[in-house]
Protein backbone atom coordinates (compact mmCIF):
# COMPACT_ATOMS: atom_id res chain seq x y z
CA UNK A 1 0.00 0.00 0.00
CA UNK A 2 1.00 3.30 -0.79
CA UNK A 3 0.00 7.05 -0.44
CA UNK A 4 -1.09 8.78 -3.32
CA UNK A 5 -1.69 12.57 -4.47
CA UNK A 6 -4.09 13.05 -7.02
CA UNK A 7 -5.16 15.98 -9.00
CA UNK A 8 -9.21 16.19 -10.10
CA UNK A 9 -11.78 18.07 -12.21
CA UNK A 10 -13.92 19.43 -9.62
CA UNK A 11 -17.80 20.32 -10.63
CA UNK A 12 -20.66 22.58 -9.76
CA UNK A 13 -18.31 25.31 -11.25
CA UNK A 14 -21.05 26.04 -14.30
CA UNK A 15 -21.41 24.05 -17.85
CA UNK A 16 -18.18 23.41 -18.62
CA UNK A 17 -16.18 24.97 -15.75
CA UNK A 18 -14.63 22.88 -13.19
CA UNK A 19 -12.13 23.94 -10.18
CA UNK A 20 -8.92 21.90 -9.31
CA UNK A 21 -9.21 19.89 -6.36
CA UNK A 22 -6.27 17.65 -5.02
CA UNK A 23 -6.73 14.60 -2.63
CA UNK A 24 -5.08 11.98 -0.76
CA UNK A 25 -5.57 8.61 -0.80
CA UNK A 26 -4.48 5.44 0.52
CA UNK A 27 -4.26 2.65 -2.16
CA UNK A 28 -2.55 -0.44 -3.53
CA UNK A 29 -1.72 0.99 -6.71
CA UNK A 30 -1.89 4.30 -8.73
CA UNK A 31 -5.34 2.70 -10.78
CA UNK A 32 -6.70 1.53 -7.55
CA UNK A 33 -6.19 5.19 -6.55
CA UNK A 34 -7.60 6.83 -9.48
CA UNK A 35 -10.84 4.08 -9.20
CA UNK A 36 -11.78 5.46 -5.73
CA UNK A 37 -10.71 9.47 -6.08
CA UNK A 38 -13.37 9.56 -9.64
CA UNK A 39 -15.99 7.86 -6.99
CA UNK A 40 -15.81 10.87 -4.68
CA UNK A 41 -19.00 13.58 -4.72
CA UNK A 42 -18.43 16.77 -6.78
CA UNK A 43 -16.05 15.21 -8.71
CA UNK A 44 -16.25 15.21 -12.67
CA UNK A 45 -16.60 11.43 -12.91
CA UNK A 46 -16.33 11.06 -16.53
CA UNK A 47 -13.14 12.59 -17.02
CA UNK A 48 -9.19 11.06 -16.28
CA UNK A 49 -7.63 12.46 -13.03
CA UNK A 50 -5.16 14.77 -14.21
CA UNK A 51 -2.51 13.88 -12.03
CA UNK A 52 -1.33 11.00 -9.68
CA UNK A 53 2.18 10.86 -7.60
CA UNK A 54 3.49 8.99 -4.74
CA UNK A 55 3.70 10.53 -1.22
CA UNK A 56 5.25 9.79 1.76
CA UNK A 57 3.49 9.33 5.21
CA UNK A 58 4.36 13.02 6.35
CA UNK A 59 3.10 14.42 3.02
CA UNK A 60 -0.04 12.21 3.77
CA UNK A 61 -0.66 13.29 7.21
CA UNK A 62 -0.30 17.19 6.79
CA UNK A 63 -2.91 17.43 3.12
CA UNK A 64 -5.29 14.78 4.37
CA UNK A 65 -6.02 16.23 7.55
CA UNK A 66 -6.95 19.89 5.09
CA UNK A 67 -10.70 19.87 3.97
CA UNK A 68 -10.00 19.37 -0.05
CA UNK A 69 -13.28 20.50 -0.95
CA UNK A 70 -13.63 23.63 0.95
CA UNK A 71 -9.95 24.48 -0.42
CA UNK A 72 -11.17 23.92 -4.04
CA UNK A 73 -14.49 25.75 -3.68
CA UNK A 74 -13.52 28.84 -1.62
CA UNK A 75 -9.94 28.57 -1.39
CA UNK A 76 -9.83 28.20 2.63
CA UNK A 77 -7.44 26.02 4.27
CA UNK A 78 -9.65 24.37 7.11
CA UNK A 79 -8.52 21.41 8.90
CA UNK A 80 -11.19 18.41 9.73
CA UNK A 81 -12.43 17.91 12.66
CA UNK A 82 -11.11 15.50 15.38
CA UNK A 83 -13.65 12.96 14.42
CA UNK A 84 -12.65 13.02 10.78
CA UNK A 85 -9.47 13.34 11.36
CA UNK A 86 -9.02 9.87 13.64
CA UNK A 87 -11.51 8.39 10.81
CA UNK A 88 -9.06 9.23 7.43
CA UNK A 89 -6.44 9.89 8.76
CA UNK A 90 -5.22 8.03 11.44
CA UNK A 91 -7.20 4.63 10.58
CA UNK A 92 -5.55 5.06 7.81
CA UNK A 93 -1.76 5.14 8.89
CA UNK A 94 -2.56 2.65 11.61
CA UNK A 95 -4.19 -0.02 9.20
CA UNK A 96 -0.78 0.48 7.09
CA UNK A 97 1.06 0.03 9.87
CA UNK A 98 -0.51 -3.20 11.20
CA UNK A 99 -0.90 -4.84 7.38
CA UNK A 100 2.92 -3.53 7.25
CA UNK A 101 5.55 -4.12 9.89
CA UNK A 102 8.24 -3.37 8.01
CA UNK A 103 6.71 0.14 7.20
CA UNK A 104 8.44 3.26 9.06
CA UNK A 105 6.42 6.09 10.70
CA UNK A 106 7.37 9.54 10.10
CA UNK A 107 7.69 12.03 12.40
CA UNK A 108 3.75 13.73 12.39
CA UNK A 109 1.96 10.51 12.99
CA UNK A 110 3.31 10.62 16.79
CA UNK A 111 2.53 13.73 17.30
CA UNK A 112 -0.92 13.24 15.49
CA UNK A 113 -1.77 10.57 17.77
CA UNK A 114 -1.02 12.50 20.95
CA UNK A 115 -2.92 15.51 20.04
CA UNK A 116 -5.98 13.23 19.27
CA UNK A 117 -5.24 11.21 22.59
CA UNK A 118 -5.01 14.86 24.22
CA UNK A 119 -8.75 15.73 23.42
CA UNK A 120 -9.65 11.92 24.02
CA UNK A 121 -8.72 12.34 27.26
CA UNK A 122 -10.60 15.97 28.10
CA UNK A 123 -12.81 15.76 30.79
CA UNK A 124 -14.33 18.82 30.71
CA UNK A 125 -15.97 20.85 27.64
CA UNK A 126 -13.68 23.22 28.01
CA UNK A 127 -10.28 21.02 28.27
CA UNK A 128 -12.18 19.20 24.79
CA UNK A 129 -12.26 22.43 23.16
CA UNK A 130 -8.62 23.87 24.34
CA UNK A 131 -7.24 20.74 22.85
CA UNK A 132 -9.77 20.90 19.56
CA UNK A 133 -8.30 24.24 19.15
CA UNK A 134 -4.92 22.92 19.40
CA UNK A 135 -5.10 20.64 17.23
CA UNK A 136 -6.93 22.83 14.53
CA UNK A 137 -3.53 24.85 14.69
CA UNK A 138 -1.37 22.25 14.51
CA UNK A 139 -2.69 21.38 11.09
CA UNK A 140 -2.76 24.42 10.29
CA UNK A 141 0.82 24.76 11.13
CA UNK A 142 2.13 21.58 9.32
CA UNK A 143 0.23 22.73 6.00
CA UNK A 144 1.35 26.19 5.95
CA UNK A 145 4.97 25.10 6.92
CA UNK A 146 4.89 21.82 4.54
CA UNK A 147 7.42 22.53 2.32
CA UNK A 148 9.95 23.08 5.12
CA UNK A 149 9.03 19.73 7.11
CA UNK A 150 9.35 17.82 3.58
CA UNK A 151 12.75 19.35 2.39
CA UNK A 152 14.01 17.50 6.00
CA UNK A 153 12.35 14.61 5.69
CA UNK A 154 13.51 14.18 2.19
CA UNK A 155 17.23 14.93 3.66
CA UNK A 156 17.17 12.16 6.20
Amino acid sequence: MAYYKISLKAGHFGNGRYGLQTLYVRAEDVLSAFDYARRLPSIKHHRLPLNAEEVGEDEFIINACINAAEKCYSGEIIPLDLQKVKQRVLKTICIDEKVNKAHKSGRLKEELVALCQECDNAQTDEQRKVAEEKLSNWIKEKYDNQHTILEEESSI
